[in-house]
């Protein structure tokens, strides 16, 4: 069996892993004129550029696992109802302020206190919140409540395929994403991303999973069956090409239209296949466990993946410094093969900041670091 602190430590690496991938998208978004973000049901991406497309496709797997292993964390801690709470409340206010900040200032917006974005903060703080209604549901409910919200949005997306961004709707908030307007024109005000329930069954399923680390039952092999079955079903559904897809079909039967599933929003297909491939890492991870427990504090990914929200928040400005320094190409004068190079800086500059500040949170434990 699995000893608790092994199951940590696997994921911790897994999470450390998928915090380099974030690193690497959010690098080639802010270098590469040609970053592939139009994996949108939404938005039509035209010809895709192998090289372009497969780094991006690479960063796929970070989101869903970031906010699988933030339900993980819910069911390994024993925090309070009034800890989520105000855990969440502190990860909304930081996706709209800092975060948005961040954003605006990446994206050469005028600093102003608008556009808003609501990203993966934004699912994650509201899903927090949700939890603390949803975690005293037993196992089998909140596996068939997450089966039906993912039903739900594609749903929803078939009803308002007509729709732009530009259309906001309370679903746009909860299911599809959109842009909020500011006074009926097309200034920008709430950027929606990462709608909330569309995006509420990872971190449903990764609740469940925590709950079978808890207890010794997510061995190795159930991890491999369960990330195995994920793929069997994106298989299916994009080989099918209709249900599940978000309207975003395959054009042809070449590899990268097989792997450009809809991110925004994310569609059945889109889950299945990040999900699986993070099941599938997470068995290699706790089979390799006393390899893991051998490394300990060695392991940078470990280091990483412990601190998670003071990295992501640490990252973005990071990127910023590095780019104003020279030290990054400038704004869109990089490219796809100088990405991996810009990525491995920006991590290895942030790796003494993280090191730090989880050996300050061991060593002190303070309330407020309970937040980051």
């Amino acid at each position: 069996m699995t000893r608790p602190n092994e199951r940590l430590l696997a994921v911790d690496t897994l999470r450390g892993l998928v915090m380099v991938l974030m690193a690497l998208d959010h690098v080639d978004h802010a270098t590469n004129p040609n970053h592939a973000g139009a994996d949108s049901a939404l938005i039509d991406a035209g010809a895709l550029s192998a090289p372009d497309f497969l780094l991006r496709w690479l960063t796929h797997l970070c989101a869903p696992t970031f906010v699988l292993l933030a339900g993980t964390s819910i069911a390994l801690s024993a925090a309070s109802a009034r800890h989520l709470l105000q855990r969440s409340a502190v990860i909304i206010a930081l996706e709209f302020t800092l975060v948005s900040w961040y954003w605006r200032v990446g994206e050469q917006m005028p600093t102003s206190w608008l556009p808003v974005f609501a990203q993966v903060l934004w699912a994650i703080g509201g899903g927090i919140a949700l939890m603390t209604l949803l975690r005293r549901l037993p196992s089998a409910a909140l596996l068939a409540l997450a089966a039906a919200l993912l039903v739900a949005a594609e749903l929803v997306r078939s009803a308002t395929l007509a729709d732009t961004w530009f259309q906001p709707r309370a679903t746009s908030l909860l299911f599809t994403g959109g842009i909020w307007s500011a006074g009926g024109d097309d200034s920008v005000a709430l950027f929606v991303l990462y709608p909330l329930l569309a995006w509420l069954p990872a971190l449903l399923f990764g609740f469940v999973l925590g709950r079978r680390l808890v207890d010794g039952t997510a061995t190795p092999r159930l991890c491999a069956i369960a990330g195995s079955a994920s793929l069997a079903l994106f298989l299916a559904l994009r080989g099918f090409d209709g249900f599940g897809n978000m309207a975003l079909h395959r054009r042809g039967g070449g590899l990268l239209e097989w792997l450009h599933c809809s991110k925004y929003p994310p569609s059945i297909t889109f889950f299945a296949l990040e999900l699986g491939l993070a099941l599938l890492l997470l068995a290699a991870l706790l089979r390799a466990e006393g390899l893991l427990a051998r490394l300990g504090r060695l392991n940078p990914l470990t280091t990483l993946g412990r601190v998670p929200m003071f990295y992501y928040l640490l990252h973005l400005p990071v990127i910023g410094a590095l780019m104003l320094w020279g030290i990054l190409p400038a704004h869109g004068q990089g490219s796809a093969a100088e990405t991996p190079r810009g990525t491995l800086i920006v991590v290895l500059a942030c790796l003494p900041f993280c090191a730090g500040y989880a050996w300050y949170k061991r060593r002190y434990r303070h309330a407020w670091t309970r937040y980051l």
